[in-house]
């Protein structure tokens, strides 16, 4: 007597992928690397606040190059605008840039791998790219005096890097593609309207001022396109390891170049 196959009829249905939002991924206990820029940040800005870390010693400057002062090159990445004229400007400076940076970073660490094996390399390129930034508004301004200071060129370095990432952050888009069309077209959307929000109420001040001379606006677009180029170039270089599947199982990114609208989970 032999079996006979009964089909199969009743088979579970595949649940609906849930929609996650940006702050999960941020909250996310795996993607504790990333948090690491984010305390260092934070520490600067309390020592800002305190009085202890002083623009005269942590900012970038053409000055700051010819007095010798070559670590300003990086320490200015974890500064921010605070002065104790306008607290709230270094606030709004400091929240920003943790915002973009959060909402991107753990895209790019996944490349890496988790915990400790990913420290090094992602941080690695997370401060080349605040590093270019620096370098390229120094050598366009080498003898400038005014002081570059904040985490946006390493910001946008992270969201170049974000742009080479393929639907599921498994390969590695070529260097000319569609996305390097979308990286082109958000650096500029982007900073233009940092110049609207930021730059707009700076320069309607000095006209109101009636400040003579050239307009200035306090946005270094220089250092966000260095730290860009960085991180387009660098993500393709170092490459990077995504994480093994039973790790990577629960992420899944559902738009690029558009991090924001969440992820998918199975």
């Amino acid at each position: 007597m032999s079996d006979t196959a009964v089909p199969v009829t009743d088979r579970p249905e595949s649940p609906e992928p849930q929609r996650l939002s940006a702050v999960s991924l941020m909250l996310d206990p795996r993607n504790w690397p990333v948090w690491l820029v984010v305390v260092a940040c934070g520490i600067v800005m309390a020592g800002q606040v305190a009085g202890v870390v002083t623009m005269e010693d942590w900012a970038f400057s053409g000055t700051a190059m010819k007095e010798g002062r070559w670590w300003t090159l990086l320490t200015s990445t974890f500064l921010h605008g605070y002065t104790p004229e306008a607290p709230w400007l270094g606030y709004v400076h400091f929240a920003s840039n943790v915002w973009a940076y959060l909402n991107l970073a753990p895209l790019v660490a996944a490349r890496f791998g988790k915990g400790w094996r990913g420290v090094v390399p992602f941080h690695l390129l997370y401060l080349l790219c605040g590093l270019a930034g620096n370098l390229l508004f120094w050598q366009l301004h080498p003898d400038g005096d005014i002081p570059v200071v904040g985490a946006s060129g390493a910001v946008y370095g992270v969201y170049a890097a974000v742009m080479r990432l393929d639907v599921f952050g498994e390969k590695i888009r070529p260097l000319v593609s569609n996305a390097t069309v979308n990286a082109i077209w958000f650096f500029i959307w982007s900073n233009a309207l940092v110049v609207l929000l930021f730059g707009g109420p700076y320069l309607l001040l000095q006209v109101l001022q009636g400040q003579g001379g050239p307009l200035n606006i306090p946005i270094a677009w220089e250092a966000h396109l260095g730290g860009f180029v960085a991180g387009f170039l660098l993500i393709g270089l170092m490459g990077g390891r995504a994480w093994p599947n039973s790790w990577r199982a629960g992420i899944r990114i559902v738009r690029i170049p558009d991090p924001w609208q969440g992820i998918r989970r199975p």
